[in-house]
């Protein structure tokens, strides 16, 4: 029951985002779309219902593009590079240049030098 009713509040959200709308962080009881069982299984039809004054209790929550900013924050900067890598690699097989391996133009920098004896190395790949 709990998992229908989260893919029915999700599903709502999307709809919401796909039309500019904000969706709040933390919902409290007065912003859900379904408020009991009832409601999710009534407004599962296959398609996800639009009407007007759903959710329109608050508007103070944030922007699709928010939620992605939010989450780009917590993840690491080598598994952004690559997952744009990944993304790059995708459009030019899809476009131009169906044969492109990303692998093949990976490249970087390394410099190695020795001072007083002693041996520094700077390694970055891009």
């Amino acid at each position: 029951m709990i998992e229908a009713w989260a893919a029915a509040e999700t599903g709502n959200d999307l709809v919401l985002f796909e039309h500019g709308d904000k969706v709040e962080f933390m919902k409290s009881p007065a912003q859900w779309a379904t408020q009991d069982f009832a409601d999710i299984l009534a407004g599962w039809t296959g398609e996800w219902r639009e009407t007007t004054p759903i959710y329109a209790v608050d508007r103070n929550g944030r922007h699709y593009r928010d939620y992605l900013r939010m989450m780009l924050y917590v993840v690491d900067r080598e598994t952004k590079l690559l997952r744009m890598m990944d993304l790059m690699q995708i459009n030019l097989k899809g476009t131009y240049y169906g044969d492109f391996l990303m692998r093949e133009h990976y490249i970087g920098f390394r410099f190695d030098c020795v001072v007083d004896g002693d041996i520094y190395a700077y390694t970055e790949k891009y």
